[in-house]
């Protein structure tokens, strides 16, 4: 028998080494612990410490080999083996069975939260972005996936053994990720995961965050078709750049040209945008959207929703853009007026603006796409930026008199659809919120 456990730090892989080792009678290979003796440093913190992380994860390499020319183990390797290649293809040319301890980020934190000799733990955001990129590595190699929280080292054993005697693949559960570049302060898994927890599907869905690149997408697109990945939420900058990897594409995707998010089914990658859900929903249920004269913001994928679901409620639409080719393209893509952004003074009788820009996210607090004169008490003004909670525009529209409409409301609509095509289910539209407003320490949203 040969037996590898995989899992992030904390999720108790060599407590169940060990346990496994006991009940099947063969050897446990901590390779951690082997790291150690052969580096003749006292612990893996002074490793890091005095040798840095290269010398650590090159001895890391070395001894899994060694660990896994035995005829029979379970062995138990540091959290980060994952991400190497080379260490992977050791693993899955060895012939052992991989076991991935699924633990949530939040059970993790409660374990370590006393344990000071995790030199990796202690930038715990840091800490939960590796998580969130490792997640999906662990699921994709894994024969065997099993949830962790809440169950005990023997419980563990005994699940665990009652699947390798079945010869069981995989389990059922199902890892879901918001891709774009940059994620770690995407509210997308709190919210998600929130939802799965109140449907009862939490200990059979996990959603992370992944930091993919433009050049990266391809090879995400073939971890989606592996399994590895059902669904993903597709942000900034990837809603245009990920159309030519997917199969096939929604009506609503094939007329805005962009995609929000993926599902796999059958083996091939389904793209649908939820964008348009998530800006009409909050201005309908602000105003009847018919005959209203809207200014659009910004020419990306965000736009191209407003201008798909906007145009769908018969509202008379006025496109804005700093870049006066891509503007008066995607206008005339969308039959359209457009101006560019520097002439939205001149455009009179404007009643609802809304921003699809990056103007005023993090980074750029103090900057608004438009001056404050052009607001009045008759306009509703609404941001798709969702952080800050208030941007420097909607300040400035409250200011004026307008009504405001944070970017928090689009964000939980979008959401609430994405939840809703993952699963066929109603999403807990109450508890999605509650995240929400919890992060912005606010009421309600």
């Amino acid at each position: 028998m040969k037996i590898v456990l995989a899992g992030f730090m904390g999720a108790g892989k060599s407590s169940v080494a060990k346990a496994l080792s006991e009940k099947l009678g063969v050897p446990l290979y901590e390779n951690d612990d082997e790291i150690v003796k052969r580096s003749g440093r006292a612990s893996i913190p002074q490793i890091f410490e005095q040798d840095g992380e290269p010398v650590f994860r090159k001895l890391e390499t070395e001894l899994l080999a060694e660990g896994l020319k035995r005829e029979a183990f379970v062995l138990s390797p540091g959290a980060g083996f994952i991400e190497d290649v080379a260490n992977r293809e050791l693993v899955a040319s060895s012939g052992a069975k991989v076991i991935y301890l699924d633990t949530s980020f939040e059970t993790i934190c409660e374990r370590l939260s006393v344990d000071e000799g995790r030199p990796l733990f202690q930038d715990k955001e840091a800490a939960r972005e590796r998580y969130l990129r490792r997640a999906p590595l662990y699921r994709a190699h894994a024969d065997i996936i099993v949830p962790t929280d809440n169950r005990s080292i023997s419980e563990l054993r005994s699940l665990i053994l009652r699947l390798l005697s079945k010869g069981a693949p995989a389990s059922s559960g199902e890892m879901y990720a918001v891709i774009g570049d940059p994620v770690a302060l995407s509210l997308s898994p709190r919210v998600h995961n929130a939802a799965f927890k109140d449907s009862g599907t939490d200990s059979d869905r996990l959603y992370g965050a992944m930091r993919i690149q433009t050049s990266e997408l391809k090879a995400f697109c073939d971890l989606m078709r592996s399994g590895a990945v059902s669904g993903a939420s597709c942000t900034m900058p990837h809603k245009l750049e990920i159309l030519p990897y997917v199969d096939e594409r929604s009506p609503a995707v094939k007329a805005i040209g962009a995609a929000n998010t993926l599902t796999l089914r059958d083996g091939k990658i389904f793209a649908e945008n939820t964008d348009w859900v998530g800006v009409v929903a909050p201005l309908k249920q602000a105003a009847d959207l018919s005959g209203k004269k809207v200014a659009i913001l910004g020419a990306g994928g965000t736009a191209r929703a407003a201008l798909y679901g906007l145009k769908k409620e018969g509202a008379e639409i006025t496109l804005f853009n700093r870049s006066r080719e891509k503007g008066e393209e995607l206008s005339k893509e969308f039959e359209v007026d457009f101006y560019p952004l520097s002439e939205i003074q001149s455009v009179k009788g404007l009643e609802i603006v809304l921003n699809t820009t990056s103007v005023g996210m993090s980074g750029q607090l103090e900057r608004s796409p438009v001056p404050a004169e052009i607001f009045s008490t008759e306009m509703i003004v609404m941001d798709a930026i969702y952080k800050p909670y208030y941007t420097l525009m909607l300040q400035m529209a409250e200011q004026g008199g307008a009504r405001v409409i944070p970017g928090a409301r689009m964000f939980l609509e979008q959401a609430c659809a994405q939840f809703e095509i993952w699963t066929g289910g109603q999403a807990p539209r109450d508890v999605m919120a509650g995240v929400i407003a919890q992060e912005f320490e606010r009421e309600s949203i």
